[in-house]
C-alpha cells in the first residue's frame, strides 16, 4: 500500500493521467463535452475505484474522439501460417493457432496478433488450436458475448458450459478467437493458466504498431489509435518518494496479459482469469484492483517516457476489453 498512499498524497486528483489521454484541443472535436464529463468522473475519486473508472471511461472517450484508425492500404507483406503465444509459465502452456495456409498477419500495439483474409469478404480458416480442447477443458470461443445469454466455452468446471465451435473454423473479419489453457487442478482462485486472443481484420491497419487490439468480446470491433496518448502529460513525481513503488517490468507484467473479464458471476468469474495473465498473482477482484492502482501509481512517477509507454498501452488495452464486454 506504500506506493498507493504515497502517490495519492501527492495528487489532488488523477488529472495528470487524464490529461495524458486527452486530445487537444478537446473543444474542437465532436463529443467534447461528453468526453470531458467522462474524464471528470474518472478523476473524481481515489483508490481502486479510480483505476476502475479510468479503465472503463477511457475507451469510450477514445471512441468519441477518434474513429479513424480503421484499416488502410499498407506495405506490410508479412504472412503467417501459424501464430504462437508464449506462456509465461513455460512452453507446455503455449497457445498455437494453426491455419490452413499463410495469411497476411501483423501485431497490434500491445503485441497481440491479427490476420487478414486473402480475399475481400473472405475468411481465415483455422485448422487447429493447441493445446487441443479435451475433456471439456482448454476451451475456446469466437466473439463470446454475455449480453444476451451467459455461457462460457473455456472449462466445464466454471459452470454454464457450452461446447466450443468445431474445427476447422472459418473466421471472417471482425472475429476475435479467444483460447484458454486450463490447469489440471484448479488453484485457490483460478482454474485457468493462460489465455490469448487472435483477431481477424478486414484489411491491414495503416499503422498496426499504433493500433490497439479491438475488444475481444462481442461483435463490435472498433480500432483505436495509440496516437491519442499524450505521454508527456503524465505526472513525473520523484520515485524517491515511494520505497514500495513497482518498476516498469512489474507494471507491464501486471497489465499486458488478456484477463478474460467475461463472467458476471462475482465468484466464478475470477476462476476464469488466467494465472499467467495476472503475473502469477491471485486472480481475485480486490487483489487485481490493488495491483492496477499500483500500476497507475507507477505511471505517475519519474520513469522515462519510453519505459512508461508500453505500460500505458497495456493499461488502456485492459479498459478497451472491459468496455467491449459491457
Amino acid at each position: 500500500m506504500g506506493i498507493v498512499s504515497c502517490v495519492l498524497s501527492h495528487l489532488p486528483s488523477l488529472s495528470g493521467l487524464v490529461d495524458c489521454l486527452r486530445p487537444s484541443p478537446a473543444s474542437s472535436r465532436p463529443g467534447a463535452e461528453l468526453a470531458d464529463d467522462g474524464f471528470k468522473r474518472c478523476a473524481a475519486r481515489r483508490g481502486a475505484l479510480s483505476a476502475l473508472l479510468c479503465f472503463m471511461a477511457v475507451p469510450s472517450l477514445i471512441l468519441s474522439y477518434f474513429q479513424g484508425a480503421a484499416a488502410a492500404t499498407s506495405s506490410n507483406t508479412r504472412t503467417c501460417s501459424s501464430i504462437t503465444y508464449a506462456a509465461p509459465s513455460g512452453p507446455r502452456n503455449n497457445i498455437t493457432y494453426i491455419l490452413d495456409k499463410a495469411y497476411l498477419c501483423g501485431q497490434f500495439a500491445n503485441g497481440d496478433w491479427f490476420l487478414v483474409p486473402d480475399q475481400a469478404d473472405g475468411a481465415v480458416v483455422i485448422n487447429a488450436i493447441l493445446p487441443d480442447y479435451s475433456g471439456q477443458t482448454n476451451g475456446w470461443d469466437a466473439n463470446p458475448d454475455i449480453r444476451d445469454h451467459y455461457y462460457q466455452s473455456w472449462d466445464q468446471r466454471l459452470g454454464h458450459f457450452r461446447e466450443p465451435p468445431t474445427l476447422p473454423y472459418s473466421a471472417v473479419a471482425g472475429t476475435s478467437i479467444i483460447k484458454v489453457v486450463s490447469m489440471a487442478n484448479c488453484a485457490a482462485t483460478t482454474c485457468e493458466q493462460f489465455a490469448a486472443v487472435l483477431t481477424v481484420l478486414g484489411a491491414m491497419p495503416a499503422s498496426p504498431q499504433t493500433t490497439f487490439r479491438p475488444p475481444a468480446h462481442g461483435a463490435i470491433k472498433p480500432l483505436f489509435s495509440t496516437d491519442l496518448l499524450r505521454l508527456a502529460a503524465l505526472p513525473s513525481y520523484p520515485s524517491t518518494c515511494c520505497p514500495s513503488r513497482i518498476n516498469s517490468a512489474i507494471a507491464l507484467a501486471r497489465s499486458k496479459g488478456f484477463r478474460n473479464n467475461y463472467s458476471p458471476d462475482t465468484v466464478w468469474g475470477y476462476y476464469m482469469v488466467p494465472a499467467d495473465n495476472v503475473a502469477h498473482h491471485r486472480a481475485w477482484g480486490g487483489d487485481m484492483w490493488l495491483w492496477d492502482l499500483e500500476v497507475l501509481g507507477y505511471l505517475m512517477l519519474d520513469d522515462p517516457p519510453a519505459a512508461k509507454l508500453p505500460v500505458l498501452v497495456a493499461y488502456v488495452q485492459q479498459g478497451i476489453d472491459i468496455w467491449g464486454g459491457l
